[in-house]
């Protein structure tokens, strides 16, 4: 949303255009009869409703809000938690001769209704997502975004992540289903996250805050479709399997190859099997799923098996651990819940692990589950808003698979594929840019006291005034100093972030007064204490590596240590008492941590 724009509309004056008319909340609106209603642009989801309605719950709204029009007009609208907005499209028209927004025309215009409050009638889409903050800087991308070009606005919202009105941080994620965008704002005045539905452009779900307005939205109309064929591509694949039932019967070999597809469709929602243990409660998905061969390019069919529980998939393809048999859906009502059952199966007593995790970003959850001695482990990544498998890895034994379903890439693209789904697929800061541009900040100051001078030294061999000539040096130097406070205020405003220093999510260059204790379980115990850190090496396998000989297997997205000075087993470290449930490489140290590693016998 354009920050400044707020005060730069407060000034504009009333001027009435041909072809728009005033509405009785003295709005100045499209009039309907120009509206291109029955075109909807190639660039936009072809199948949009235009006669339907898109309703949103509203779960936050700190108001009322001021609307501002392009023209310059105010008002008020106002909703509350458990409320709705109505959403119904009118059509697609040229932009606002003031519309700021980066996308091209023609652009999407809408009524909105804020139910039990009022009713704004063809509005633009960009005139929403700046009123409401459904978007930052021009990225007013609103309600519907253009999906026949998706790099292209992926590089839309990437260049909008500093201007103007705003300088922050933009992060851009993708699933299966969504596209989501955020930005934070680098002094915090604003935070906005969306989800888009990749293939329509509909808005899923919005959070906001600006100044002191809060909102939060989450569409009713989008459902997940699980009348698809979802293809998961096969990455790694072992050697082939044997099938069971949840009675433990035979039902057949299982195999598939590197670039081979795991097909599967879900069937419906039945009761457990009777022999079925799983954490999840009735009734869970059934699926048909089908393992197909890639033989250099040729695709063969090799296995399928009909309306099988999703429990079965699960265990047969090591899909989860323990009881939570996640496999190719999750229910996602109330992700709390599901996440702390996760963490029982995973840490109970009952259980020999060592290593459990739980990781999210905007659009996924996933679990990470390693047996001791890091042997057997599964990975698996679920999109949090349908619950839909995206990814997973697992080894036990001789079976290994990896699989995702695969999203596409142009050349062109600035987002690079995830593999599989990362933490974060883009992550600009306006610190780099703050960086290039310091420079040129800096030397306005200069730039003004060089063209002062030449000035005031032409009026001196001109006019051979030394009195014009004082009050004219009193007047640049006036000049300069108030320049050089706005350069100052704008560098505090828009430098580099500060580094929380007590958290261990980011790398520090350097720390201080470290403590290590090795316990070898053999009784010998070595400790090294208020030691340094530094060169950005600052994890605990770092510290480890500092003092020890050291061997780990590295999995990708962490490490095990397996060998500590010729002692090889299980090892588990603490900070501060704590065990942080990650790869030693993936914790950062602070000031003052102690460390202790402890030898575990298998």
């Amino acid at each position: 949303m354009a920050i400044g724009a707020i005060i730069f509309y407060s000034s504009i004056q009333i001027n009435n255009s041909e072809g728009e008319s005033t509405n009785t909340l003295n709005f100045k609106t499209k009039d309907t009869s120009k509206l291109k209603i029955a075109d909807i642009p190639q660039d936009y989801y072809q199948d949009l409703d235009l006669n339907g309605t898109y309703v949103y719950n509203v779960t936050q709204f700190e108001g009322p809000l001021w609307w501002w029009s392009f023209d310059g007009n105010k008002d008020y609208v106002n909703s509350s938690s458990g409320s709705q907005i109505l959403v119904n499209f009118t059509g697609f028209d040229d932009k606002h001769p003031k519309d700021p927004s980066c996308f091209p025309e023609p652009i999407p215009y809408i009524n909105i209704t804020f139910v039990n409050n009022r009713t704004l009638y063809n509005v633009s889409n960009p005139e929403a997502a700046d009123a409401l903050g459904i978007g930052y800087n021009n990225f007013d991308s609103g309600f519907l975004l253009p999906t026949e070009n998706l790099t292209k606005v992926k590089e839309l919202a990437i260049a909008e992540s500093s201007s103007l009105w705003a300088n922050g941080i933009v992060k851009i994620e993708e699933t299966y289903n969504f596209i989501y965008f955020s930005f934070e704002q680098t002094d915090g005045t604003q935070r906005t996250y969306m989800i888009y539905e990749r293939h329509s452009g509909l808005l899923v779900w919005a959070k906001t805050s600006l100044f002191a307005f809060q909102m939060e939205i989450t569409s009713l109309n989008f459902t997940s479709n699980l009348d698809l064929t979802y293809n998961y591509t096969v990455k790694e694949y072992g050697e082939p399997f044997k099938w069971f039932n949840m009675s433990g019967d035979f039902k057949g070999n299982v195999n598939t190859t590197i670039n081979g597809l795991v097909r599967v469709n879900f069937t419906g929602y039945h009761e457990k099997d009777i022999n079925d243990n799983s954490i999840f409660e009735n009734p869970i998905p059934w699926i048909n799923i089908t393992f197909i061969e890639n033989k250099t390019g040729n695709l063969k069919t090799n296995f399928t098996l009909y309306n099988i529980s999703n429990t079965e998939a699960a265990l047969n393809l090591h899909i989860g651990f323990n009881n939570f048999s996640s496999g190719f859906l999750i229910p996602t009502k109330n992700l709390t819940s599901l996440k702390e059952n996760a963490t029982l199966e995973g840490t109970g007593d009952q259980s020999n692990y060592l290593l459990f995790s739980i990781e999210e970003t905007g659009l996924t959850v996933k679990f990470i589950f390693i047996e001791t001695g890091g042997e057997n482990y599964s990975i698996t990544t679920y999109d949090k808003r349908t619950g839909l498998l995206m990814a997973m890895r697992a080894v036990s034994g001789n079976f290994l698979l990896d699989m995702e379903l695969v999203l596409y890439y142009e050349e062109s693209d600035p987002i690079p594929p995830p593999n599989p789904y990362t933490k974060t697929i883009y992550d600009i800061d306006v610190e780099e840019k703050k960086k290039e541009k310091e420079y040129s900040n800096f030397t306005i100051p200069f730039i003004l006291l060089g063209c002062g001078a030449a000035v005031s030294f032409g009026l001196l061999v001109w006019k051979k005034d030394t009195k014009m000539l004082k009050y004219l040096f009193t007047g640049i130097f006036g000049a300069i100093c108030f320049s050089s406070l706005l350069v100052f205020s704008y560098w505090i405003n828009t430098g580099v972030r500060s580094i929380d220093e007590t958290s261990n999510e980011t790398a520090l260059e350097v720390v201080e007064d470290i403590t290590l204790i090795v316990d070898y379980g053999d009784g010998n115990i070595k400790s090294w204490k208020d030691f340094t850190l530094s060169k950005g090496k600052t994890t605990v396998l770092d510290a480890l590596d500092k003092y020890c000989d050291i061997k780990y297997d590295d999995y990708g997205w962490g490490i095990l240590v397996t060998e500590i000075d010729g002692i090889e087993g299980d090892w588990i470290y603490e900070v501060n008492g704590e065990k942080p449930g990650h790869g030693a490489d993936r914790h950062y140290l602070r000031d003052g941590d102690t460390i202790r590693w402890e030898f575990q016998e298998s």
